[in-house]
C-alpha cells in the first residue's frame, strides 16, 4: 500500500505539534475578518472498546480499518510506522501470514487482527519486542503452530487465540504435539495403546491360549464325528449315564425309609 509508505506523522514523533489535533477557519470580507479553530473528535476501537474522544491528542498515532472488506495481505510496511499506537484491522478478509515487521512497532499498545483469514504461525517477534503491548487479539483466524511466549504474551488470555483450530501452547488448554498433526497423534496413541495391551500377556501365554484352542476344537470335531457314525456309542453312554442316575435315587430313598 503506497499511502503507508507516506504516513510520515506515524513514523516518528515530532515535538513541536500542539497538544491536539486542531481545525482552524477564517473568514474574511472587504469590511470584517473572523477566525476561529475547534478540536476534533473521534470514535475509535481502543484495545477491545469503542472509545470517544472528544479531542484528538497529536501523542496519539492510531490506525482503524476495522469492519470493512479489505482483502489481500497485511503489508509488510506497517512495520515502518514506528510510533504506532494502535493498529485495528477486525473484521476483514485479509488472508496472508502475519508480517514479522510488526515487531517493528516498539510503541504499539493495541493489535486487533481477529476475524479475518490470515495462516501460518504468529512471529515471535511480536512475543519478544512488543514490550508495551496491552492488548492482542488474532481469534477467528486460520493460525496454526505453538503459541510465542513473551513478557506481555504471557498475560493475555485464551480469549485472545481461540477459534484458530490448530493453534496451541499457552494460553490455549491444547498441547502442542511434537510429531503430525493432532488428531494423527490421536490416533496414533490409540493404536499404541491397544498394542500394549496385547503386550501385556503373561510370557508363555500364548502356547498355553493356542493349545486350548486346539484341543477345544479337536474335541469339537470328534464329538461331530461320533456322534454321525456311532450312534449306539452315544446310546450306551447315555443309557449307563442314566442307569447310574437311578441306582443311586434308589439308594437315597432306602436310605431314608431305614
Amino acid at each position: 500500500m503506497a499511502h503507508i509508505r507516506v504516513w510520515n506523522a506515524m513514523k516518528a514523533f515530532d515535538p513541536d505539534l500542539k497538544p491536539y489535533i486542531t481545525t482552524d477557519l477564517k473568514f474574511q470580507t472587504p469590511h470584517a475578518y473572523w477566525s476561529d479553530s475547534y478540536r476534533s473528535s473521534i470514535t475509535l476501537m481502543n484495545k477491545g472498546i469503542e472509545r470517544e474522544y472528544n479531542k484528538i491528542s497529536n501523542i496519539l498515532t492510531a490506525v482503524d480499518l476495522s469492519c470493512n472488506k479489505f482483502t489481500g495481505e497485511i503489508p509488510e510496511s506497517f512495520g515502518s510506522l514506528g510510533v504506532l499506537q494502535l493498529l485495528n484491522l477486525f473484521n476483514n478478509v485479509l488472508t496472508g501470514q502475519i508480517p514479522s515487521s510488526l515487531g517493528n512497532l516498539r510503541q504499539l499498545e493495541s493489535l486487533d487482527l481477529s476475524q479475518n483469514k490470515l495462516s501460518g504461525v504468529i512471529p515471535q517477534q511480536l512475543a519478544a519486542q512488543l514490550t508495551f503491548l496491552a492488548f492482542f487479539n488474532v481469534s477467528c483466524n486460520l493460525l496454526s503452530g505453538r503459541i510465542p511466549q513473551g513478557p506481555q504474551f504471557r498475560t493475555f488470555d485464551s480469549s485472545s487465540f481461540i477459534s484458530n483450530s490448530r493453534l496451541c501452547g499457552f494460553p490455549l488448554p491444547n498441547n502442542c504435539m511434537t510429531v503430525g498433526s493432532p488428531t494423527d497423534d490421536v490416533h496414533d496413541n490409540d493404536e499404541d495403546e491397544d498394542d500394549s495391551n496385547d503386550n501385556n500377556l503373561p510370557s508363555g501365554f500364548d502356547p498355553i491360549l493356542a493349545g486350548v484352542v486346539s484341543g477345544l476344537v479337536v474335541g469339537i470335531v470328534m464329538g461331530n464325528i461320533l456322534m454321525d457314525k456311532h450312534t449306539w456309542a452315544i446310546d450306551g453312554i447315555v443309557q449307563n449315564f442314566g442307569g447310574t442316575q437311578k441306582n443311586r435315587r434308589r439308594q437315597k430313598r432306602q436310605n431314608i425309609r431305614n
